[in-house]
């Protein structure tokens, strides 16, 4: 006897396989004491984003890791590249007084995910090395879902009026380094940067 599946047939099949193996996975991940889904660990990104948004030609792969810092009242991401920094805060203190490179974060959990609102950003800052730039008036709305023990999936909605005609998402998968070697490094975007910001404070300044 031969077994007839139908395209349709096949399709609910996967969605029904796929549908159980991600609430087999949302199951599985590990919680903070207050229940929270537990995002502490260095994540990578294994995609180009960071260098430029759209494909195009084969080019090197540069992204840096990431680490998050997660408690009950506050959550710290630090990043490898340039020793950047953000806050996360759950008690919106409202506009940011000043624009700065990396904005003002005010989060809230939406059932499992962490949903972030990200504002007060310079319109010095790109998204990439491509280029692609933004106004100081644009709102990023981030989205961190911890889908098993070791990937968060990360999206993010940019409305900006003064440089995109509608509101845009991206996507993309965060991997967790579970090696013994999980650990940021240290990495400055302009070398012996603290000598040519600071280096005329020494007592003895160099010559």
């Amino acid at each position: 006897m031969r077994l007839k599946v139908s395209g349709v047939g096949l399709a609910a099949f996967f969605a029904a396989v796929s549908f159980s193996l991600a609430i087999a996975a949302l199951a599985k991940i590990t919680r903070t004491p207050d229940k929270r889904p537990d995002l502490n660990g260095v994540w990578k990104v294994l995609n180009t984003a960071n260098w430029d948004m759209e494909p195009h030609a084969a080019c090197a792969a540069l992204a840096f890791p990431l680490q998050i810092i997660q408690g009950g009242t506050e959550i710290l991401i630090a990043y490898e590249y340039a020793g950047a920094v953000r806050n996360l805060v759950f008690k919106d203190p409202g506009p940011p007084p000043v624009d700065s490179w990396m904005g003002q974060s005010v989060a809230k959990w939406e059932g499992d995910t962490l949903v972030v609102t990200v504002t007060g950003q310079s319109d010095s800052t790109w998204f990439d090395r491509a280029g692609n730039h933004h106004s100081a008036g644009m709102t990023v709305v981030e989205r961190w879902t911890l889908m098993g023990a070791d990937h968060i999936r990360y999206e993010a909605e940019i409305t900006d009026p003064e440089t995109f005609s509608r509101p845009w998402k991206m996507s993309m998968i965060l991997y967790r380094r579970v090696g013994e070697d999980a650990r940021l490094q240290q990495f400055k975007c302009v070398e012996f940067v603290e000598e040519l910001m600071f280096g005329k404070y020494r007592k003895t300044p160099l010559p």
